[in-house]
């Protein structure tokens, strides 16, 4: 399925060209592709003037990776798609001048660092001489828009919980709340990592994040490098979004070898949540028994490890994460329940209406229901990324980076009235059992490569394609059985059977996207020229009801 699709014009040859040109303009882009940095600069005499064809080599320290240039008829130079993040130290060497050098530079997404310098005849004589360089992204030349950044620091300092969901960061942007931003549903943001779509393509739940349905995210916070939010970017390669293009970049290798493990576990006693542990006499026997209403119990466990293969030329990066999640699936229960507080998560559904509703399905049609109270729903997520770096030489750099994602989560019944009578999730008035409920999955695969070619001193070309592919379907929690809503005053009473929108209902999709965009730069201006194509195709199944679905009067 190709997104683009025009509608027919009457135009002349001229038109047309003019249309191809504007089209190439605009860059053609459905989401961002931003995955770099830039350096940029001045170099001038001791008078002001600029120097032409001095020489600009900028080496990012930690992974020995270089990146050169000569300066233009105004002195100036530019050092696209340079590594995010840093050391870099950055050199010029001119003809009857001496070597000039900054050191410490580092750089952020999608802006430039601006490195200036003036250079000193050779054998003149100076005093002492104090450099200092800092990041320049928030009054970088090349900022474009409203975006926040947010480096390796701050990524790994700010509080994330739980999954370690990036919006856990993103919340710390002033136009939204994580989300959502310029009070735009958060399915219309756009989310990239390394230049390849992280989406919730098909639409389906709350969440524009691959792995949002099952409460997790593809991707751990602790294998990205840098992530930016751009809101109102007029870059023409971060487009295709109505509330936010989120941009990632994952980290790489360096000639050090490095790594980290950690491991964080939260209980009902340690996360603010009322520990719902207490005791009664169940047995009539003089003694108080322990009862626990729903546990909370969640353990996250990861690591990263990344080193050269061959020294400043090819290194890896590999990141894993694993999260096992419990939590109670309703805290209601049932009135005259043993487990019945006289609290105010009792129902009006008798305890031993329930019993006897399982114990007759059990026994006339061998169906289990599955308790209907006092039951906790799992979430698991495993990830695993890998990414390689290769050096080709000074004007070719070569990524590659691939991610694997399985989740799942345990789901209640829908409370949807499209098929029978609805509201079927326990409340206060009515309640249902485990096996009622379903599985649902939400796997990502999702594979990039990414070359980078510095053309001659004023031309660059990126090239970028990848894969992505998704799958969404349903797991049954429980026996195929009909839906059945028993009603009592009116409503919902008690409902039984398997989820009526679960048979069946089966959806994956996959993206392949490829860009190309060249950069021209003359004197003060960058002219940037691309073309991007989207393939999209989704494969979704759904058969409500075929389970037959029936209301007791």
């Amino acid at each position: 399925m190709n997104h683009f699709t025009y509608p027919n014009l009457q135009v002349s040859r001229a038109g047309k060209g003019f249309l191809v040109l504007a089209f190439l303009l605009c860059g053609l882009s459905t989401f961002a592709q931003v995955t770099t940095s830039t350096i940029t600069g001045l170099v001038t005499d001791s008078n002001g003037e600029g120097l032409v064809g001095a020489t600009v080599v900028a080496t990012h320290v930690p992974s020995g990776t270089r990146y050169g240039t000569a300066t233009n008829a105004l002195g100036r130079y530019t050092l696209p798609a340079v590594r995010v993040g840093g050391p870099f130290s950055v050199s010029v060497l001119y003809t009857g001048f001496e070597e000039e050098m900054r050191e410490g530079i580092y750089t952020s997404l999608g802006t430039a660092a601006n490195v200036d310098f003036q250079m000193r005849e050779s054998g003149t004589a100076l005093g002492e001489v104090t450099i200092t360089a800092s990041r320049s992204d928030i009054f970088s030349s090349d900022r474009t828009g409203a975006a926040s950044t947010f480096n390796k620091t701050q990524l790994t300092s700010l509080p994330a919980i739980g999954s370690r969901s990036i919006n856990s960061i993103t919340k710390y942007n002033p136009n939204g709340n994580g989300s959502s931003f310029g009070a735009q549903d958060s399915r219309l943001n756009n989310f990239t990592i390394d230049g390849s779509v992280f989406n919730n393509g098909f639409g389906l739940g709350s969440e524009s994040q691959a792995g949002g349905r099952t409460g997790s995210t593809a991707i751990s916070l602790d294998a990205i490098e840098e992530l930016q939010v751009n809101v109102a970017p007029f870059d023409v390669r971060q487009t295709g979004f109505a509330g936010s293009g989120i941009n990632a970049i994952t980290r790489s290798g360096t000639n050090e070898f490095a790594g980290s493990a950690y491991a964080t576990i939260r209980k009902n006693d340690t996360t603010g949540v009322f520990n719902r542990t207490e005791f009664k006499d169940l047995n009539n026997d003089g003694k108080n028994d322990k009862i626990t209403i729903g546990e909370f119990n969640e353990k996250v466990y990861g690591l990263r490890f990344g080193g050269p293969i061959i020294k400043n030329k090819l290194f890896f990066f590999v990141s894993g994460e694993m999260v096992r999640r419990t939590e109670p699936a309703t805290t209601w229960v049932a009135n005259n329940s043993p487990l019945d507080k006289n609290g105010s998560n009792t129902t009006r559904v008798e305890y031993q209406d329930l019993l006897d509703l399982s114990d007759f399905l059990a026994a006339k049609y061998d169906y289990e229901t599955g308790p209907s109270e006092n039951y906790d729903n799992e979430t698991t997520s495993d990830k695993f990324l890998a990414r390689l770096d290769f050096n080709i030489n000074d004007r070719n750099k070569l990524t590659l980076r691939y991610t694997h994602h399985n989740s799942e989560a345990d789901q209640l019944i829908s409370n949807s009235s499209s098929l029978g009578r609805g509201t079927r999730r326990t409340n206060a008035n009515s309640m249902s059992y485990q096996n009622s409920g379903y599985i649902i999955l939400d796997n990502t695969r999702s594979a990039v490569l990414e070359l980078n070619s510095t053309l001659s001193d004023n031309l660059h070309n990126t090239f970028l394609v990848g894969y992505d592919k998704q799958n969404e379907n349903r797991k049954y929690k429980g026996a195929f059985f009909p839906t059945v809503d028993i009603l009592k005053d009116n409503s919902t009473y008690i409902s039984f059977g398997f989820d009526p929108f679960t048979p069946d209902n089966q959806l994956n999709y996959g993206t392949f996207h490829a860009t190309n965009n060249i950069s021209l730069y003359r004197e003060r201006h960058t002219f940037t020229l691309g073309a991007n194509y989207e393939h999209y195709k989704s494969n979704n199944l759904f058969f409500p009801g075929n389970n037959g679905v029936y209301i007791l009067i």
